[in-house]
């Protein structure tokens, strides 16, 4: 017979994984509970369980941090995270703390019974510890996978400083003395009377970006490469200390060597532009930019070309829109430290460049205004009610084109990470109920409204019924409640076969248990 351990806040989660496990495996397992982060702790300890089901979010210590002491003293029990949201942020931690797989709540029955089955397999293997490790290492190796994108989305968008590229550096584990950047564009082929498909030019970059990462290895050369919209991301790493000059021409030779083998094997041509001599990993950013400038300053088909091969009066000055972000953030946050060294920073380099002002300023603020688009995405069924405020919006701002969306909820918030994280975000509202809204909040992806925007929404508070004004200072000033039914959960059943309604959480508990599978929860 096996142990488990359920853990979570929730009694109704446990009570429904412990029910999907005595009806799935009847007489396999002795179960235990606990409800808080040191309790689950304490248990264990005790009760040395084989598997654990594990929420992140608990009060105490947090699923993960349990997770850790756990796992020191117990490291063959398989930890299994259950939680609402995926939390990418921690999936290098959660890896090295013995987490081997993760179940979205509401818990699927069918997720769970699959799972359990797959590591019962497991526990009896008498290989189970080799097979571990070697698990564990093919994880680690996606998850480094999944940094190393991070960093080149980072970096791209600018939204990184030094510190931080050297922490990404170290935990991949790279030592560089140089570093190259280069920015290409695929020439996609022009074919009379036809025209290639978006769709088609996605496939062709991965294609692309695939074969420069086999090249890249195949020379002997570490490199990060990714496709950031049309264009391909390549950061070169050089054991090699070089001056400008040497740096100049060993980019050169090994981008035109690599141009040249691709449209070899591969017949598609690339436009590249190379940034400056890289000597420091805060180069790194500025480096990429120069790369992009020089792609676009030779306009010819096929070419490659270096930034310091630019004649230095036509070099380009790249204004830090990094720094001017981060100083946004650091005021929003009351962080004064930051804030003033931020903006001792931005003052510095003004001063520096004070000759590129006045253009700077004519290409920023002059001109006939853009066509903006502002997405909307509505999880909660409102477009009837809010539709008629959206138009009037679209009818005042003629300039700015409205993208309304139906969406789901449990989907919504890991998209906007999604977006976010590529430093590429779509969505600009949301309309969503306590699901969606509770997952964003808790993965910090939500922008705050109140009371930054309090001009905009005068004396909103005195509006409010005390449930509604409940929910807004739950919310913490990240949402408006602009609608409020005070009804609480709406269940849907058919009253010929549900002759005694459940009518408190007991009684519904008590019916599912009576009823296997015949309660579910509904696809927002």
């Amino acid at each position: 017979m096996y142990r488990l351990l359920i853990a979570d806040d929730e009694q109704l989660e446990r009570e429904a994984i412990k029910f999907i496990i005595e009806e799935s495996f009847p007489g396999s397992f002795t179960i235990c509970e606990a409800a808080n982060g040191l309790e689950v702790v304490e248990i264990a300890l005790a009760f040395k369980p084989d598997l654990l089901f594990l929420d992140i979010k608990m009060p105490g210590i947090n699923g993960l941090q349990a997770a850790a002491q756990i796992n020191r003293v117990l490291p063959e029990c398989r930890i299994i995270i259950v939680t609402a949201f995926h939390y990418f942020n921690y999936a290098k931690e959660a890896l090295s703390l013995g987490v081997v797989d993760y179940i979205t709540k509401p818990a699927p029955p069918e997720a769970v019974v699959e799972t359990v089955k797959r590591l019962i397999v497991e526990l009896e293997s008498a290989s189970f510890k080799e097979r571990l490790a070697a698990e564990r290492e093919q994880q680690l190796q996606q998850i480094t996978g999944y940094f190393e994108d991070d960093l080149l989305v980072l970096i791209a968008y600018g939204e990184i400083e030094a510190k931080e590229i050297e922490d990404y550096f170290a935990i991949l584990n790279l030592q560089a003395q140089t570093f190259f950047a280069a920015v290409a564009t695929i020439l996609y082929p022009n074919t009379p009377g036809a025209s290639i498909l978006e769709i088609e030019k996605r496939v062709l970059n991965k294609n692309v970006v695939g074969w420069v990462k086999e090249y890249m290895q195949k020379v002997g050369r570490q490199a990060y490469i990714r496709s950031i919209g049309a264009e391909v991301f390549i950061l070169l790493l050089a054991e090699e200390n070089l001056d400008e000059y040497q740096a100049r021409l060993t980019g050169m030779r090994l981008f035109t060597e690599l141009k040249e083998a691709l449209w070899k094997e591969q017949q598609i041509a690339l436009n590249i532009g190379i940034g400056g001599l890289c000597n420091e990993t805060g180069q790194i950013g500025q480096a990429f930019s120069q790369a992009k400038y020089a792609l676009r300053y030779e306009a010819a088909p096929d070419s490659i070309i270096s930034y310091g091969d630019i004649e230095r009066d036509q070099q380009q000055v790249f204004y830090p829109y990094h720094r001017e972000k981060r100083l946004y953030q650091s005021i929003l946050q009351g962080d004064i430290h930051a804030s003033q060294q931020l903006l001792e920073d931005l003052l510095t380099w003004l001063r520096e460049h004070t000759s590129c002002l006045e253009a700077f300023q004519q290409k920023v603020y002059v001109g006939a205004p853009r066509q903006l688009t502002l997405q909307i995405i509505d999880c909660a069924g409102s477009k009837q009610m809010v539709g008629p405020a959206v138009d009037a919006f679209a009818a005042q701002n003629p300039n700015i084109k409205i993208d309304y969306i139906i969406g789901t909820s449990p989907e919504l918030p890991s998209k906007i990470k999604a977006q976010q994280m590529a430093g590429n975000v779509e969505t600009n509202v949301v309309l969503t109920g306590y699901d969606a809204m509770g997952s964003g909040l808790v993965q910090q992806i939500w922008e705050r409204i109140m009371p930054e925007q309090k001009k905009s929404f005068p004396n909103l508070e005195d509006n409010y019924l005390p449930a509604a004004k409940a929910a807004f200072d739950l919310f913490d000033g990240y949402g408006i409640v602009f609608a409020w039914c005070p009804g609480g959960p709406m269940f849907t059943y058919n009253p010929d076969r549900v002759k005694n309604v459940p009518r408190t959480t007991d009684e519904l508990l008590a019916w599912c248990k009576a009823n296997p599978g015949k309660f579910m929860y509904p696809r927002p």
